[in-house]
Formats: C-alpha cells, structure tokens, sequence
C-alpha cells in the first residue's frame, strides 16, 4: 500500500478529461472508485476525506453512482469515521433525498463500539515514497 498510495490517490487530484467530454464513459471514475475501494478496505486515513469528497459530488458527475460507491467505504470506516459526523448530518438535513441510506451510515458510525485502527500513509503520500 505504501508503494502504492501516491498513485492510487493521484485520480483524485483532478478529474481526467475522458469524464468531462463523454458522460457515459466514467473512466476516470472507474479508477477513482476502485481506489476509494482499495483505501476504505485497508482503512487508510487518507481515503476519509476523499470518500466524502466523492460522496458530495454533484449530479453531472455521477454522483448516483459514487454516492453509493462512497457511502459504502465511508460506512466500512464505521466509528473511525466520526469526525464526519458532523458534515454527514448536514447532508442528512439538508438534501436526504439526494443522499439514499445517509442515516444508516450515520447509524453505523455512532454505533460501532470497536472502530478499526486507521494507518496514516501521510508521510508516504506527501513524498511519494516509502516510509518506515
């Protein structure tokens, strides 16, 4: 992960034009997606922000799509995703409609009693090397 990480975050920087200029095809997305995926399994602390990032995007983007995409890593986060909280509730409050199943992620992240520990790849991100 760690030789991995600047790369597998890169995507998220900026938006590749395929995505822009054809709205079907979701390259860009597709990668972005899979990298949310990789980073909310191993629960690195970097992929917190980024997966709400995602999960707040707006509609011409695909936001049915990564909304779920993201709800679902940021969900797997459960307790380890409360500084959240606060901006999720928000949402909640302000467009539930927009964001399908925000109150059980909600519900999962104040529920859950064992959170899992986050490995922070800061040093490693910011290098774009290897740390110890």
């Amino acid at each position: 992960m760690k030789a991995l990480a600047p790369d597998i975050m890169e995507p998220f920087a900026e938006m590749a034009p395929t995505n822009t200029m054809f709205s079907t095809l979701k390259t860009a997305d597709g990668v972005m997606q899979a990298g949310i995926r990789l980073l909310g399994k191993h629960h690195i602390k970097e992929g917190l922000p980024l997966a709400m990032s995602m999960y707040k995007w707006p509609a011409d983007r695909g936001a049915d799509v990564q909304i779920q995409v993201a709800g679902a890593v940021i969900k797997g986060y459960g307790g380890a995703a409360r500084p959240l909280l606060p901006e999720l509730r928000e949402l909640q409050m302000k467009a539930p409609t927009q964001y399908p199943g925000i109150g059980e992620i909600i519900a999962a992240i104040e529920n859950d009693k064992n959170p899992p520990q986050l490995i922070s790849l800061s040093n490693t991100v910011k290098t774009g090397k290897q740390g110890k």
